[in-house]
Protein backbone atom coordinates (compact mmCIF):
# COMPACT_ATOMS: atom_id res chain seq x y z
CA UNK A 1 0.00 0.00 0.00
CA UNK A 2 1.60 3.51 -1.04
CA UNK A 3 2.06 6.00 1.97
CA UNK A 4 -0.38 9.05 1.78
CA UNK A 5 2.89 10.82 2.06
CA UNK A 6 4.24 8.92 -1.22
CA UNK A 7 1.06 9.76 -3.06
CA UNK A 8 1.42 13.23 -2.67
CA UNK A 9 5.11 13.46 -4.10
CA UNK A 10 4.68 10.85 -6.28
CA UNK A 11 1.79 12.98 -7.59
CA UNK A 12 3.84 16.42 -7.58
CA UNK A 13 6.61 14.96 -9.66
CA UNK A 14 4.25 13.41 -12.01
CA UNK A 15 2.74 16.90 -12.08
CA UNK A 16 6.05 18.58 -13.33
CA UNK A 17 6.74 15.73 -15.89
CA UNK A 18 3.19 15.90 -17.79
CA UNK A 19 3.52 19.71 -17.69
CA UNK A 20 7.05 19.12 -19.44
CA UNK A 21 5.81 16.77 -21.79
CA UNK A 22 8.88 14.51 -20.34
CA UNK A 23 6.71 11.49 -18.71
CA UNK A 24 8.90 8.64 -20.30
CA UNK A 25 12.17 10.46 -19.43
CA UNK A 26 11.30 11.13 -15.68
CA UNK A 27 9.99 7.21 -15.49
CA UNK A 28 13.79 6.59 -16.83
CA UNK A 29 15.50 8.78 -14.57
CA UNK A 30 13.36 8.08 -11.28
CA UNK A 31 14.08 4.51 -12.15
CA UNK A 32 17.73 4.82 -12.01
CA UNK A 33 17.85 6.63 -8.73
CA UNK A 34 15.82 4.09 -7.39
CA UNK A 35 18.35 1.66 -8.35
CA UNK A 36 21.49 3.30 -6.54
CA UNK A 37 18.93 4.32 -3.60
CA UNK A 38 18.46 0.91 -3.34
CA UNK A 39 22.29 -0.35 -3.42
CA UNK A 40 23.06 -0.84 0.65
CA UNK A 41 25.91 1.24 1.26
CA UNK A 42 24.17 4.52 -0.79
CA UNK A 43 20.57 3.69 1.13
CA UNK A 44 22.29 3.53 4.13
CA UNK A 45 24.02 6.87 3.27
CA UNK A 46 21.16 8.37 2.63
CA UNK A 47 18.90 7.44 5.48
CA UNK A 48 21.59 8.29 7.54
CA UNK A 49 20.44 10.75 10.37
CA UNK A 50 24.21 11.52 10.94
CA UNK A 51 24.98 12.81 7.85
CA UNK A 52 23.84 16.14 7.17
CA UNK A 53 21.56 17.17 4.83
CA UNK A 54 24.27 19.60 3.00
CA UNK A 55 26.35 16.48 2.13
CA UNK A 56 22.92 14.51 1.11
CA UNK A 57 22.32 17.31 -2.03
CA UNK A 58 25.78 17.29 -2.91
CA UNK A 59 26.12 13.97 -3.63
CA UNK A 60 22.58 14.45 -5.65
CA UNK A 61 24.54 17.17 -7.55
CA UNK A 62 27.47 14.93 -8.41
CA UNK A 63 24.83 12.30 -10.66
CA UNK A 64 25.29 13.36 -14.01
CA UNK A 65 22.69 13.74 -17.07
CA UNK A 66 19.85 14.29 -14.30
CA UNK A 67 17.05 16.82 -15.44
CA UNK A 68 17.28 19.62 -13.32
CA UNK A 69 13.94 19.17 -12.17
CA UNK A 70 14.54 15.51 -10.49
CA UNK A 71 17.52 17.09 -9.16
CA UNK A 72 15.02 19.86 -7.65
CA UNK A 73 12.62 17.07 -6.19
CA UNK A 74 15.14 14.93 -4.85
CA UNK A 75 16.83 18.08 -2.72
CA UNK A 76 12.81 18.49 -1.64
CA UNK A 77 12.94 15.49 -0.45
CA UNK A 78 16.36 15.26 1.61
CA UNK A 79 15.25 18.62 3.27
CA UNK A 80 11.59 17.23 4.19
CA UNK A 81 13.13 13.98 5.27
CA UNK A 82 11.29 12.23 2.85
CA UNK A 83 13.75 10.26 0.58
CA UNK A 84 12.55 6.92 2.28
CA UNK A 85 9.95 7.10 0.55
CA UNK A 86 11.30 7.16 -3.09
CA UNK A 87 10.63 3.39 -3.79
CA UNK A 88 6.90 4.24 -3.05
CA UNK A 89 7.35 7.40 -4.99
CA UNK A 90 8.17 5.71 -7.79
CA UNK A 91 5.59 3.18 -7.43
CA UNK A 92 2.97 5.65 -7.05
CA UNK A 93 4.08 7.70 -10.54
CA UNK A 94 4.02 4.31 -12.42
CA UNK A 95 0.23 4.08 -11.35
CA UNK A 96 -0.14 7.48 -12.59
CA UNK A 97 1.94 6.92 -15.91
CA UNK A 98 -0.42 3.29 -16.07
CA UNK A 99 -3.60 5.59 -15.50
CA UNK A 100 -2.86 8.56 -18.42
CA UNK A 101 -1.98 5.69 -20.49
CA UNK A 102 -5.34 3.62 -19.62
CA UNK A 103 -3.54 0.86 -18.29
CA UNK A 104 -3.19 -0.67 -14.86
CA UNK A 105 -0.99 -3.71 -13.22
CA UNK A 106 -2.46 -6.95 -12.23
CA UNK A 107 -1.25 -9.38 -10.01
CA UNK A 108 -2.58 -13.02 -11.04
CA UNK A 109 -1.28 -15.63 -8.24
CA UNK A 110 -2.33 -19.12 -8.40
CA UNK A 111 -1.37 -22.39 -6.44
CA UNK A 112 -0.12 -23.54 -10.03
CA UNK A 113 0.70 -21.92 -13.64
CA UNK A 114 -2.29 -21.59 -15.50
CA UNK A 115 -3.30 -22.57 -19.08
CA UNK A 116 -3.19 -19.75 -21.40
CA UNK A 117 -6.69 -20.04 -21.90
CA UNK A 118 -7.45 -19.55 -18.03
CA UNK A 119 -5.38 -16.31 -18.15
CA UNK A 120 -7.08 -15.02 -21.54
CA UNK A 121 -10.17 -15.35 -19.79
CA UNK A 122 -9.31 -13.80 -16.29
CA UNK A 123 -7.71 -10.92 -18.33
CA UNK A 124 -10.78 -10.31 -20.59
CA UNK A 125 -13.03 -10.51 -17.60
CA UNK A 126 -11.15 -7.74 -15.34
CA UNK A 127 -10.53 -5.54 -19.04
CA UNK A 128 -14.24 -5.65 -19.42
CA UNK A 129 -14.76 -4.87 -15.31
CA UNK A 130 -12.26 -2.31 -15.36
CA UNK A 131 -12.29 -0.79 -18.71
CA UNK A 132 -8.13 -0.80 -18.84
CA UNK A 133 -5.74 -2.20 -20.78
CA UNK A 134 -3.64 -4.69 -18.58
CA UNK A 135 -0.02 -5.08 -17.61
CA UNK A 136 -0.25 -8.55 -16.00
CA UNK A 137 2.58 -10.00 -13.46
CA UNK A 138 1.60 -14.29 -13.18
CA UNK A 139 3.01 -15.88 -10.08
CA UNK A 140 2.59 -19.14 -8.60
CA UNK A 141 2.34 -19.37 -4.82
CA UNK A 142 2.53 -22.89 -3.91
CA UNK A 143 0.46 -22.46 -0.42
CA UNK A 144 -3.09 -21.54 -2.04
CA UNK A 145 -3.38 -24.59 -2.78
CA UNK A 146 -6.03 -23.64 -5.21
CA UNK A 147 -7.72 -20.97 -6.95
CA UNK A 148 -6.37 -17.35 -7.68
CA UNK A 149 -5.65 -14.30 -6.05
CA UNK A 150 -5.69 -11.14 -8.19
CA UNK A 151 -4.75 -7.86 -7.29
CA UNK A 152 -4.84 -4.69 -8.72
CA UNK A 153 -4.68 -1.08 -7.19
CA UNK A 154 -6.15 -1.33 -3.98
CA UNK A 155 -7.93 -4.07 -4.76
CA UNK A 156 -7.46 -7.28 -3.94
CA UNK A 157 -9.77 -10.56 -4.29
CA UNK A 158 -8.82 -13.69 -3.13
CA UNK A 159 -10.52 -16.65 -4.41
CA UNK A 160 -7.97 -19.02 -3.11
CA UNK A 161 -8.61 -22.41 -1.14
CA UNK A 162 -5.97 -21.33 1.87
CA UNK A 163 -8.39 -18.40 1.96
CA UNK A 164 -11.35 -20.39 2.04
CA UNK A 165 -10.16 -22.82 4.90
CA UNK A 166 -9.26 -19.82 7.01
CA UNK A 167 -12.97 -18.41 6.72
CA UNK A 168 -14.09 -21.85 7.77
CA UNK A 169 -11.68 -22.02 10.89
CA UNK A 170 -12.82 -18.57 11.72
CA UNK A 171 -16.33 -19.85 11.68
CA UNK A 172 -16.07 -23.10 13.71
CA UNK A 173 -14.40 -20.32 16.45
CA UNK A 174 -17.21 -18.75 16.37
CA UNK A 175 -19.85 -21.13 16.96
CA UNK A 176 -21.41 -20.80 13.58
Amino acid sequence: MISPVARRYGKAIFNVAEDLDKIEDFVISLTGIGAILSDETIGSYFASPVVSKEDKIKEIANIKDLEQEINKFLVILIEKNRIQYFDEILEYFTVLKMEKEKKIAVSITSAYELSEKTVNLIQDKLKEKLGKDLVVENKIDESLIGGIVIQYGDAILDGSITRQLYEIKQKIKEGK
